[in-house]
């Protein structure tokens, strides 16, 4: 014991003493506008942006102060302009109500001027709202897995993608002596093994099949007009000391423009949750650190940086709090 805290003192000495601060001497990046979208789907008649300005990787900023205030921004949709007007209580964040909603086909253009800096602009077009049906949801307790069939209707008038996502909400209730702590966990792996996954980047793990701590793509051509099993498995260990319920299962099937596929493809590489071939739920945090060397985001902004996208989204909540009491 004496012998390994000695082991530890050197090898703490040592990393203390190597420390040394390195002056960069590389290229510094001006700082461009960061343009990104939302609320831009069918039936929908919301046009929202965040706003904000980009910082080199060495400075250190708060999200806060990335924020641009006070900036012009415009939108056309099908070449009517629409003003867009800032959000008093959200900072950076722009937003108009059309008169009319959103219907497929429809362009719609966001530009942004701020002195200083170029002007920004992106464009995509609205997607169909997904066609699914909810057929039934069954939590197995033995397996601490929930299984949910789904119904997908016709979606052959996309040529695009359709991802599936779920986010379980998982209710922690630890006891240390008599202090009672509760906390809220999510789980955002979904996973199937229909076939219609094969390809499109998702992963495949010979127990669970297809899965995702994403979402996992489909062409919307395959997912029309047949039923789809999906599993959320959890990870948990209950003790006499530990106790776990179930809270609330949520479930989002996305038609995805081409930017908005691309965009998200490129946001879970980049965070690491495309997936695991060798799946395990306890290494579901590591990946979400992820390790591996990071992946440019993709951007569809002139200009600058950011994503203008389409997507239309078909939301399901199961909530399981009366069932568990």
């Amino acid at each position: 014991m004496r012998r390994t805290t000695y082991i530890l003192v050197i090898l703490l000495t040592l990393l203390t003493a190597c420390e040394k601060e390195i002056n960069y001497t590389g290229d510094f990046q001006k700082p461009k506008l960061v343009l990104h979208s939302m609320y831009l789907q069918e039936d929908s008649q919301e046009i929202g942006c965040n706003l904000m300005h980009s910082a080199f990787f060495l400075d250190q900023v708060s999200y806060k102060d990335l924020m641009i205030n006070d900036a012009v921004v415009t939108a056309w949709r099908n070449g009517e302009q629409i003003e867009l007007h800032e959000n008093g209580e959200v900072g950076g964040y722009y937003t108009a109500h059309c008169p009319t909603p959103h219907r497929v086909g429809d362009v719609i253009r966001i530009q942004a001027s701020v002195p200083g800096y170029p002007t920004v602009e992106g464009t995509d077009t609205i997607v169909p709202m997904p066609k699914a049906e909810l057929l039934s949801i069954e939590y197995d307790s033995l397996e601490h897995q929930c299984k949910v069939r789904v119904h997908f209707g016709d979606n052959t008038a996309h040529k695009g993608m359709l991802g599936c996502q779920a986010i379980l909400h998982t209710l922690w209730r630890q006891w240390q002596g008599s202090r009672v702590d509760t906390t809220m966990r999510h789980v955002y792996w979904i996973t199937s093994m229909d076939k219609i996954f094969a390809g499109n980047g998702n992963a495949f793990a010979a127990e669970y099949g297809y899965n995702s701590g994403g979402e996992l793509f489909v062409p919307a051509l395959e997912a029309s007009n047949r039923d789809v099993e999906f599993t959320m498995p959890m990870h948990y260990m209950e003790d006499r000391y530990t106790k776990v319920r179930l809270d609330t299962l949520t479930l989002n099937f996305t038609i995805h423009s081409t930017h908005s596929y691309r965009f998200w493809k490129s946001m879970y590489a980049y965070r690491n949750v495309q997936g695991a071939e060798n799946f395990d739920l306890g290494e579901e945090l590591s990946m979400m650190i992820g390790l591996e060397e990071k992946v440019q985001l993709y951007s569809n902004v002139e200009n600058g940086f950011g994503i203008i996208r389409a997507a239309s989204t078909q939301t399901f909540i199961r909530n399981f709090t009366n069932e568990n009491e």
